[in-house]
C-alpha cells in the first residue's frame, strides 16, 4: 500500500486443471486458480482504502476471447463485491484497449512491440485521486482514459 491505495497483482498463468506455464505456454487457457481467488478475496477485504488490480491478461469482456482469463467473471465479480477496487490495469492483447464493466475501469496498455520508430510505442502514467476518480495520461500511442469518481466517464 502506498499513499492509502492498495496495488494488487494477479498471477494469471495457470492452465484450466491448475497447473503453473511460463515461457512456450498455453497462453489462451489463462486462469486465476481457487487458492490466488481466496487470496484476493482475504487481501480485498483488508484494504483500507482504494484498490488497484494489475494482472498481464484480460479480464474485461471486451477482450477478444483468446486473451480473455477462462475465469474472468468470477475475478470480476470478486472485484465488484469489495466496492473498493477504482481501475484494472492489464496487458497482453497488444491493440490495447479500455472498457468499464459495472462502475470498474479496465485499462489495457498497448504492447510497445506492436510499433517501431521513434515516435512509436507507448508509455502511461496511471493516477488514482483520494476521491477514486482514475486517469491515465497516455504517450505516443497509449490511449489516456478519464474516469471520474461519479462512475460516468
Amino acid at each position: 500500500m502506498t499513499g492509502g491505495v492498495t496495488f494488487v497483482v494477479l498471477n494469471a498463468c495457470f492452465t484450466s486443471d491448475g497447473k503453473p506455464y511460463c515461457r512456450n505456454n498455453p497462453w489462451t487457457d489463462a486462469n486465476i486458480p481457487a487458492e490466488e481467488m481466496e487470496w484476493l478475496r482475504r487481501e480485498l477485504s483488508a484494504a483500507k482504502g482504494h484498490v488497484v488490480v494489475f494482472c498481464h491478461q484480460r479480464l474485461d469482456p471486451s477482450a477478444e476471447r483468446h486473451h480473455l482469463i477462462k475465469n474472468a467473471a468470477a475475478v470480476r465479480e470478486t472485484l465488484e463485491k469489495s466496492g473498493k477496487v477504482r481501475a484494472v490495469v492489464m496487458g497482453h492483447q497488444h491493440g490495447g484497449g479500455q472498457s468499464v464493466v459495472n462502475g470498474i475501469p479496465y485499462y489495457c496498455l498497448r504492447a510497445m512491440v506492436c510499433d517501431t520508430g521513434k515516435d512509436e510505442g507507448c508509455y502511461a502514467e496511471a493516477t488514482i485521486y483520494p476521491d477514486g476518480a482514475f486517469t491515465v495520461t497516455g504517450w505516443r500511442r497509449a490511449k489516456p482514459m478519464s474516469f471520474p469518481v461519479s462512475g460516468k466517464a
